[in-house]
């Protein structure tokens, strides 16, 4: 297998754990004598009551359809689409520091396993489609 579809096969898979980070992960938050708990799925679809920011929803959705789309980019055989790629993937990550700098919040402030992976894994499959990009354009 070359190294071209390896690293496809790699972006594709942290792509869609993100989105099943989204899917299954929990945002947990610790008050002083008790912990509050709310599962990401629900921020795709808030009620209207809901305790969700309207910045977290926008961000779920971010992610999901960035992923998405960065899943299906790589698979082009054009080097503009592993760049394309690229930018969809860290479109989650630029809307994350840019809504935690406006809210007053620390950018790497992480409260928790799952917001480390919504985090983590988009960046990782960003700086894979730049490996892959070069990869395309040696061929």
């Amino acid at each position: 297998m070359n190294t071209s579809k390896k690293l496809r096969i790699t972006i594709t898979l942290l792509s869609l754990a993100a989105v099943l980070c989204v899917l299954l992960g929990k945002s947990i938050i610790y008050v002083p004598g008790f912990t509050l708990s709310y599962s990401f799925i629900d921020a795709l679809f808030p009620p209207a009551d809901t305790s969700f920011l309207p910045s977290t929803t926008i961000y779920v959705w971010i992610l999901v359809i960035g992923s998405l789309i960065t899943c299906v980019l790589v698979w082009l055989r054009h080097a503009w689409a592993a760049l394309a790629g690229c930018a969809a993937s860290l479109s989650s990550l630029v809307y994350h520091v840019i809504r935690s700098i406006q809210n007053g919040y620390s950018v790497f402030q992480i409260d928790g396993i799952w917001e480390f992976f919504m985090l983590a894994l988009p960046l990782v499959s960003a700086v894979l489609c730049i490996v892959l990009y070069r990869d395309i354009k040696q061929e």
